[in-house]
């Protein structure tokens, strides 16, 4: 520090004259203290110096504690410095690099390959697309417009055709049964023309029956007795009626008295169905006196006129119901009721609409006398004069020591 220069005396101006100070004295004690001040003055400046610089020391200490910590987690790491740290992320970015191009690479393989299914799905719905128009559409566009009952009368000829043995007939002619019911609902509700008559209806019937479908063989007579009133189809709806009136009224049923004048008053029309369904409802019912006296009556009108129609079915059926009652003296009777429709079959010959059931029944009840012990010679020397080839093919399959046919070798 540069010593303090001593004041210079100021020059007096012209016409002012300032005294001169009075000369002071330079002792020791006071260049002491001029020495003191100056050291005072000194050591202040280097404390504002100090003061000024102490900020940027923390820095720099700060920086320091930061290299050293730096270096201890470097260390901790098993970095030695800090290259090691940025070759470790040259390498992780190179290998991050690597993961992202491989990625990609499958990435552009895999949208290629669906790029390649797209364009194969394309041109298969494109042949698709031709094959609709072309093929499939017209197919699906008749197919809308099949009934499945058109040819419903025919499957149904065929299922009856069919044998019966047959595991699967049942089955199939239910389902052929139910259809037809249905068949003619819908033609009922939509005011259309069925394809089957009350003819056909009346046969589903009878096979509905045979089925042991009453709640179809029930729709079906009602239909075709809605459909047509003819005496087949009257019989038939009245058996119905008398079986479901005699189980509501304890057994009274006025449908079976209207049944019963029926069978007394047959007419050409179909008659073995008026008789076989007068047969079904007096079995039904445990009435067959009533049927008996119902054919009496016919029989004792045909005999007061020839003109009356008496077909030979009708006093085989009488013969049936004698059979079936068990009154004394009703073996007897069924055996020349057989007899004498025999006897009448002869004369009408083979064609009559009721020659198949006649002839069918004819074992069953012929089995029956025999095993009854009535005395059946009459009624086989009927049978051997009748000339019938079938009855009397039955009868040498039973008895084999029954004579050859003496009558004219008809057959059915």
């Amino acid at each position: 520090m540069a010593e303090p220069t001593p004041p210079t005396p100021s020059s007096p101006s012209p016409g002012n004259t300032v005294p001169e100070p009075p000369a002071t004295t330079v002792t020791l004690e006071s260049k002491f203290e001029e020495l003191e001040t100056g050291v005072e003055k000194r050591l202040r400046d280097v404390e504002l110096e100090v003061a000024g610089r102490r900020s940027y020391e923390k820095v720099v200490i700060i920086l320091g504690y930061a290299v050293i910590a730096a270096g201890i987690f470097l260390g901790f790491l098993g970095y030695r410095s800090m290259d090691d740290i940025t070759r470790n992320f040259d390498e992780r970015i190179d290998l991050r690099i690597s993961a992202l191009t491989q990625d990609r690479t499958a990435t552009v393989a895999s949208l290629k390959d669906r790029v390649e299914s797209a364009r194969q799905l394309i041109d298969d719905l494109e042949n698709t697309k031709d094959r609709w128009e072309n093929e499939i559409g017209p197919v699906l566009g008749n197919l809308a417009r099949y009934d499945p009952n058109t040819d419903l009368k025919g499957r149904y000829l065929a299922i009856r055709a069919a044998r019966q043995s047959d595991p699967q007939w049942r089955e199939k002619a239910t389902d052929i049964v139910s259809r037809i019911v249905d068949h003619i609902d819908n033609a009922k509700e939509q005011k259309t023309v069925s394809s089957f008559d009350s003819s056909d209806i009346f046969n589903v019937a009878q096979l509905s029956r045979r089925l042991n479908r009453n709640d179809l063989e029930h729709k079906l007579v009602n239909a075709a007795f809605d459909a047509s009133k003819t005496p087949s189809t009257r019989a038939l709806y009245l058996q119905l009626q008398a079986q479901l009136q005699a189980q509501a009224r304890g057994g009274r049923a006025e449908a079976f008295d209207e049944l019963m004048q029926m069978v007394s008053r047959l007419t050409p029309e179909n008659p073995q169905i008026v008789v076989a369904e007068g047969w079904n409802a007096a079995e039904a019912l445990r009435r067959h006196t009533d049927l008996i006296e119902a054919i009496d009556r016919l029989i004792r009108r045909h005999d007061a006129d020839q003109s009356v129609f008496l077909p030979s079915y009708a006093i085989w059926v009488k013969g049936r119901a004698h059979l079936r009652r068990g009154f004394p003296g009703d073996l007897q009777k069924a055996a020349e009721a057989f007899s004498d429709a025999v006897k009448r079959f002869q004369l009408e010959g083979l064609r009559t609409q009721w020659a198949h059931s006649l002839v069918g029944e004819f074992q069953e009840e012929f089995v029956s006398l025999l095993r009854s012990g009535v005395d059946t010679t009459e009624l086989m020397a009927t049978v051997a004069d009748s000339g019938i080839l079938d009855l009397n093919a039955i009868l040498s399959k039973l008895i084999p020591s029954m004579p050859p046919s003496r009558g004219g070798g008809h057959g059915t």
